[in-house]
């Protein structure tokens, strides 16, 4: 049977009123580390016992509760200290009936109803911003109501935000917390500066010191932080990409906290990787910084993770916190916990993980008596919507850019040589016996990623390689045995290879292509015949260094020549902006890139998507076509399935059987 929440009152039941008794009151504390409030619910005095609705019913509101053990004076509970628990005592217990039992636990109760009417007031703004959008295409003059911002006065020079970015300033202005969740290509790097250019003034006006802002992003896109700060910004300051080894890194990091020596400096930014955050944080967390931004947050989505617990600690070293992403649910809604945790403690609504996965969670046990459970449905999903809305600004892309031009989906078919179809069907045949044998053992927990990624293995072989797990050697000693290294084969000719080029043939000088491609063995490939061809092409995976990114992304745009971008979607799929000309000089120059190829991939839906919006963003003046290269009937028809439809969740035990009867059963019949 399937493990579901105990909690049993429905949303809109949460705020409706309590028949409270006349003498019923309530009496408030707070732990000394803050994480918990101590409810005392009692009568006139503690030593009287209060009306069983106040003790039974009013709990019964809080998603996150624990009774106490009672000393036969009301009923005690323990509740975390949350926006949500603050609200639910403030809105609905008399307040002449609401005892504070110390100074701290009315300044923490104060501070938290004075943080939930900010976020009244932001879920407003985004309200009448998506009951405008609407309207705009028909009343194309009609002005939004949230566009009254202060902001206004900064966009005199620099490129102007659009409306979607105006009112995403508003909303995150001067807050504790916010997160942008808008769609790849929206803008939400020019949002973050523009604030910056509102805050550092302010700050060095009261304290005659410069602003400070870390961003922590991945690390494929720290310098496009610096670009955009060259475009968008307004307000003296500067901006440091802190790259390298520990010590360069270090050298870099002071430098831009003594630029305050400079008199008309407004504020030093610092851009950091994920691991170059844990990398230096000795130094990173001696420094209290203004602002604390995570771009593509969902790198923090996993609270095991050593990014994760960094972020977590970081929250206390800014005080003020942004979390930007377009895919902030990557496989379910237990995603949103770390970073919502991260815009504020709390910020969840839970005190932790286990109680947030508790509350939305349903869960099964899977395999007799192994113990594993399995999530396989969301409940309680309007109070997560709630908890986002007023915590984030979420704006798709058709709302944001309704002029953006659309994106063309095609499938282009290749056919494997006889070779590649005879080691397919015999490593198909090995994969389906192996699987089989995992998945009717019960002394095995059966992970879900692990079987994928085998089955990947035969996306290999249809791409056009195939590879050999290292081999174990000796030397003359008994200390010389080592793995010889993994052993690539590749396919001639490789029809997969010749369909792309034939894809390439027609393409004008002004026509730019990326080429995505999962396994680094298909970006060697594809480089060698472009070099061959005579076809100017950059390289963007992990193995390229810093200095050669940059220079990658910087060529696709810049140089009329460089028409080719072959990438892997996991390094090259993120923040970057591959228009095919540098963003804002439009008017300089005639190419696009109008061309997005898959020649490989994995199961990543998060991936796919922000890959494709890569060419696909705020600037892109033509159609872009994304096409697939597949083999029908094998791995790569099931793999583009599950990628492209945005609909479906994380791929759990439940898909298994599925993917598997399609993906093998070409050499088994109907399986």
């Amino acid at each position: 049977m399937p493990v579901q929440s105990q909690y049993k009152v429905s949303h809109n039941e949460v705020w409706s009123p309590i028949p409270f008794g006349p003498n019923d009151h309530i009496h408030i504390n707070v732990s000394d580390d803050l994480e918990t409030m101590h409810l005392v619910i009692c009568g006139s005095t503690v030593d009287q016992l209060a009306s069983w609705v106040a003790r039974t019913k009013f709990p019964e509101r809080f998603p996150d509760k624990r009774e106490l053990s009672t000393t036969g004076h009301g009923s005690q509970w323990s509740v975390p200290v949350t926006d949500i628990s603050v609200m639910l005592i403030h809105r609905l217990w008399p307040a002449d009936r609401v005892i504070f039992t110390s100074e701290r636990a009315l300044q923490v109760f104060n501070y938290l109803v004075l943080t939930a009417e900010k976020q009244s007031i932001v879920m407003r703004k985004a309200a009448e911003y998506h009951a405008y959008v609407p309207m705009r295409d028909k009343i194309r003059h009609l002005a939004c109501p949230t566009t009254q911002i202060a902001a206004a006065h900064i966009l005199k020079s620099g490129d102007p935000l659009m409306l979607h970015q105006n009112v995403g300033l508003e909303c995150c202005y001067r807050t504790e917390g916010f997160g942008l969740f808008m769609e790849q290509g929206t803008g939400k790097t020019p949002i973050v500066i523009k604030r910056i250019d509102l805050e550092a003034p302010i700050l060095k006006a009261k304290s005659n010191r410069m602003y400070r802002a870390l961003i922590v992003a991945p690390k494929n896109v720290r310098t496009n932080w610096a670009y955009e700060v060259e475009r968008f910004s307004t307000v003296p300051g500067a901006c440091t990409v802190l790259r390298g080894g520990q010590m360069k890194r270090i050298k870099k990091l002071m430098e831009a906290l003594a630029l305050k020596q400079v008199p008309d400096q407004q504020y030093t930014m610092v851009v950091v990787s994920y691991e170059g955050l844990v990398q230096s944080w000795d130094v990173i967390s001696k420094i209290e910084w203004d602002l604390g931004v995570l771009d593509e947050a969902h790198y923090i989505k996993s609270p095991s993770t050593k990014r994760g617990k960094h972020a977590l600690k970081l929250r206390e070293m800014c005080s003020q916190r942004m979390a930007l992403t377009g895919t902030p649910v990557c496989n379910s809604p237990m995603d949103l916990y770390m970073i919502l945790e991260w815009l504020r403690k709390g910020g969840s609504g839970f005190k932790s993980f286990d109680a947030f996965r508790a509350f939305y969670g349903v869960y099964q046990m899977s395999g007799e008596g192994r113990g594993v459970r399995r999530l396989v449905s969301i409940q309680n999903l309007p109070f997560m919507h709630e908890r986002l809305a007023s915590m984030s600004f979420i704006v798709r892309k058709e709302e944001a850019l309704p002029d953006l031009p659309e994106k063309v989906y095609d499938i282009c078919d290749v056919e494997m040589s006889p070779e590649q179809e005879k080691m397919y069907e015999a490593l198909q045949q090995q994969l389906f016996l192996e699987i089989e044998n995992d998945m009717q053992d019960d002394s095995k927990v059966i992970k879900v990623d692990n079987i994928l990624v085998k089955l990947l293995r035969l996306a290999q072989i249809t791409s056009g390689f195939m590879s050999f797990d290292p081999t174990q050697s000796s030397g003359s000693g008994i200390e010389e045995t080592h793995l010889d290294r993994r052993h690539i084969e590749f396919f001639d000719p490789n029809p997969k290879l010749e369909a792309l080029m034939e894809l390439l043939e027609d393409k004008t000088p002004e026509q730019k292509t990326i080429i995505w491609a999962h396994f680094r063995p298909d970006i060697a490939a594809i480089m060698k015949r472009f070099q061959e061809k005579g076809l100017d092409a950059v390289e963007f995976h992990g193995g390229t260094k810093d200095e050669a990114r940059e220079l990658a992304v910087h060529r696709f745009n810049h140089d009329p020549k460089c028409q080719y971008f072959v990438a892997n979607p996991g390094a090259g799929g993120t923040g970057l902006n591959l228009l095919g000309y540098p963003p804002g000089q439009g008017d300089k120059y005639d190419t696009n890139c109008d061309h997005e190829i898959y020649y490989s991939q994995d199961w990543s839906m998060p991936k796919r998507a922000q890959s494709e919006d890569r060419a696909v963003r705020r600037g892109t003046r033509v159609k872009v076509r994304i096409t697939d290269l597949c083999v029908p009937e094998t791995v790569d028809e099931e793999i583009r399935a599950r990628v492209v439809d945005k609909k479906r969740m994380a791929l759990e035990t439940q898909d298994l059987r599925d993917i598997l009867h399609k993906v093998l059963r070409r050499k088994n019949g109907n399986g």
